[in-house]
């Protein structure tokens, strides 16, 4: 009997277990994502320069320091100068972009912003309208061409057309 009510008591326990965790899991709620996290879906943090935009300084030690064959200086020094310059660069640039990065991103999306409202509210429209006006302009200033300067050239032609010339290479002596 001892065995039978301990295999009940085990299997209560499991159950009792199995119910807690069962209610665990409905009453932890997922986590919900940040608005940083739903604004940025698809930026690629990996490979922040996907177009090659600022190929031109993306620049390593080796590409701005180089000793030639012939003059090579002491080994520790290249290689704490390697480290100095390239911890330098990476930390002055965090620096920077930690302090500059989100005010230049404002002012840069304001930048942006006016010259596309301006694109879209005035230079398309003003454009627009110079089209139509010079279109209208353009139907009657080739009207006026082919009705008077075109017969005046074609009829000038015609008097030149049956001019002959000829090339005499022989050089005069005076």
């Amino acid at each position: 009997m001892k065995a039978a009510t301990r295999r009940r008591r085990r299997r209560r326990r499991r159950k009792r277990k199995r119910k807690k965790k069962r209610r665990r899991k409905r009453t932890c709620h997922r986590r919900t994502q940040s608005c940083v996290q739903t604004f940025t879906v698809g930026l690629n943090v990996l490979d922040r320069d996907e177009k090659h935009i600022n190929d031109t300084i993306n620049l390593n030690f080796e590409d701005i320091l180089a000793e030639p064959d012939v003059a090579h200086g002491f080994d520790p020094i290249w290689r704490s100068a390697f480290i100095l310059f390239t911890g330098t660069r990476f930390w002055i640039y965090r620096l920077l972009s930690a302090i500059l990065a989100l005010p230049l991103a404002l002012v840069w999306g304001i930048t942006f912003s006016l010259i596309t409202f301006f694109s879209v509210w005035f230079a398309t429209p003003i454009l627009r309208i110079m089209d139509v006006f010079l279109f209208y302009i353009r139907r009657v200033w080739v009207a006026l061409v082919q009705t008077t300067l075109e017969p005046v050239a074609n009829a000038v032609g015609g008097c030149f057309s049956n001019v002959k010339l000829t090339h005499n290479n022989q050089v005069q002596t005076v």
